[in-house]
């Protein structure tokens, strides 16, 4: 009886490890017409995905009024997203789209994550298509032209309201047309 135990203990612990052993899958739908830069750790990437489990769609960018979809972003390694997206675009050219299959512990199983409300079951392994359509790397002439560009459209609205307020009081403390030469005192 412990020898069956023992035998039934080691294939269970063989199954289960070799589920969580599942690699992430990665292939290349529609290659770059050229690659000047890959997603890196650090990156912030900008994203049109679209997940699937049991090829019914789970996941996908929003739509804005206009029709348009909205780019999903995120800092690779933040940890923001499942972590077989975060690994799937590493080494991923702007522009190319591919195709990640996502074992469940990169998924929505991953330890690490509390999912408030999982689109699949557990033990899930998930599909996604994902063309990453812009790369910001920290560091580069890029990046620092729009941290500066945000940074002085956060201002301009504080800038307005000083500028305002300075009017105010400036033209509050003139004298008024009728008052010119004439002093504010009262004769005695």
């Amino acid at each position: 009886p412990e020898m069956k135990l023992a035998v039934v203990f080691c294939l269970v612990s063989a199954v289960l490890a070799r589920k969580q052993a599942m690699p992430l899958d990665k292939v290349v739908l529609e290659p770059a017409e050229d690659c000047p830069m890959q997603v890196q750790t650090g990156d912030e990437v900008s994203i049109i995905h679209k997940g699937f489990y049991e090829d019914k769609q789970i996941d996908g960018n929003p739509v804005n009024a206009a029709g348009e979809v909205e780019p999903l972003k995120f800092v690779v390694g933040a940890g923001t997203i499942i972590a077989g997206m975060e690994e799937g675009v590493l080494g991923t050219c702007l522009n190319e789209k591919i195709q990640l299959t996502i074992p469940p512990h990169l998924a929505f199983d991953d330890g690490r994550k509390q999912f408030s409300r999982k689109p699949v079951p557990d033990k899930a392994t998930v599909v996604y298509e994902i063309t990453v359509v812009d790369i910001d790397r920290p560091g580069t002439m890029k990046h620092t032209v729009k941290a500066a560009s945000s940074f002085f459209i956060d201002l301009l609205p504080v800038l307005l309201v000083a500028g305002m307020v300075g009017a105010v009081v400036y033209f509050s403390g003139k004298p008024s047309k009728g008052t010119k030469g004439k002093s504010k005192r009262k004769a005695k």
